[in-house]
């Protein structure tokens, strides 16, 4: 039985699903007044942040228990899918280096994979509402369909870890990040008018990190 904690989170009127609807909504909004142009950065963004995903997963599976290896395969599966599907739209290729190695306990890890999930989740709905195309939507909302196991397993990993010593720099982790959410969306849209765009999706993905259960308490 799932506890009250993960329940609250993902059940379907909980904060997962509300950001859910919140990052279409946005994307709505804003998706009259993008050009082509835009869309450019936007999926060279997308193509980046998967690829740093990867990398994270590749680095956690390397330090965490085999317990969660099979887990870490599946999503690294997953992730390395998406990432040829904006490489697909991409005009031109970019070389993403590999960050270097940093030591993690595990409940850090898994805390940061889902810090990056719901980030993307979040940023996959609204963008399935972005793109001009209905195969581009339908292959947008199959990766956020992805997003969304992947966000499940994560959380059900994590609910037993909750009380665990290192949970306190988990916190301070998740607050930095949601920090800095204003400059890592420039990625997306870096066109200097669009920052009221980039402040509601920051914000939605803020209050979304914000109703964790670590941060929550």
């Amino acid at each position: 039985m799932d506890s009250p904690a993960r329940v609250d989170f993902l059940a379907p009127d909980g904060p997962f699903e509300q950001a859910a609807l919140r990052s279409y909504a946005v994307a709505s909004c804003w998706r009259p007044l993008l050009t082509a142009a835009d869309r450019v950065p936007l999926v060279a963004g997308f193509y980046l942040a998967e690829t740093l995903a990867g990398y994270a997963i590749s680095h956690a599976r390397q330090q965490v228990p085999a317990e969660y290896h099979a887990g870490l395969d599946v999503q690294a599966a997953d992730e390395a899918r998406h990432i040829e599907v904006f490489a697909s739209w991409m005009p031109f290729g970019i070389a993403v280096p590999e960050p270097r190695v940093r030591q993690r306990q595990t409940i850090q890890w898994l805390v940061l994979l889902l810090v990056n999930e719901l980030t993307g989740f979040c940023q996959f709905r609204m963008l399935a509402r972005l793109m001009e195309s209905d195969d581009a939507r339908h292959a947008v909302e199959a990766i956020a369909a992805d997003e969304r196991v992947h966000v499940a397993r994560l959380m059900g990993w994590l609910e037993p870890l909750r009380s665990d010593r290192s949970a306190r720099p988990v916190v301070q982790f998740i607050e930095r990040f949601r920090r800095d959410l204003p400059g890592r969306m420039c990625q997306f849209f870096p066109r200097v008018d669009l920052h009221p765009l980039r402040d509601e999706m920051a914000g939605v993905i803020d209050d979304l990190l914000g109703a964790l259960p670590f941060v929550r308490g």
